[in-house]
């Protein structure tokens, strides 16, 4: 007589889930999200509400390159912020990709951010840039200093580039200044004139 086997239902060992990962994933989501708004004059008010953690998910995404899913313009968006907290990290980071990025599209975006930054220490790696094999480095360097230009005034420029290969330069990155602080008024008063406009629409 043959006997039944009794069929042994499966079972899965249950597994603990650690919510911080959840929490990271959640964190990285959003601020990818910030990221990929289209404002080129990106809000102060949004870097100060940051706190370590997210600053640590910026500094990486500032350092992955082509092979994951971060695209090229949430990368230099990423980069751009890490300007607006003058930590240690941030600008030991910065500074590293300026020099020793894959690419001279990540190079230029970190030598722009240093410049926006105003901190003398970002002109000697701003300097260097100018002597880039790359036009777009070379341009990203006359950039960052006419920023750095704007929170030192030009006498701190004319001390880093007093070399006679750098006079040319010198010249197109003081009119860079000359031009931004003549259009500044102008951008003032355009929008004291849009917010009024709005305010009357309301």
């Amino acid at each position: 007589m043959k006997t039944k086997k009794t069929k042994q239902s499966t079972r899965r060992e249950s597994t603990i889930v650690s919510r911080k990962r959840f929490d990271e994933v959640a964190r990285r989501e959003r601020l990818n999200a910030m990221l990929q708004v289209h404002d080129l004059e990106k809000p102060l008010r949004l870097a100060v509400k940051l706190d370590e953690g997210d600053w640590a998910i910026l500094r990486q995404i500032a350092q992955e390159g082509a092979i994951t899913n971060v695209g090229p313009a949430a990368r230099a968006s990423a980069i751009s912020y890490l300007a607006k907290s003058l930590s240690v990290e941030n600008l030991n980071l910065l500074d590293e990709l300026a020099h020793h990025g894959e690419d001279f599209y990540v190079r230029s975006q970190a030598l722009i951010a240093l410049g926006s930054t105003g901190l003398r220490l970002a002109g000697s790696t701003l300097t260097k840039g100018l002597a880039a094999e790359e036009r777009t480095e070379r341009l990203a360097a006359e950039h960052g200093l006419a920023a750095l230009g704007q929170r030192l005034g030009v006498n701190a420029l004319r001390d880093l580039l007093h070399a006679d290969d750098q006079r040319d330069a010198l010249q197109r990155i003081e009119g860079m200044i000359s031009r931004r602080s003549a259009e500044a008024p102008r951008k003032r008063r355009s929008q004291r004139t849009t917010t009024t406009a709005l305010r009357r629409e309301q």
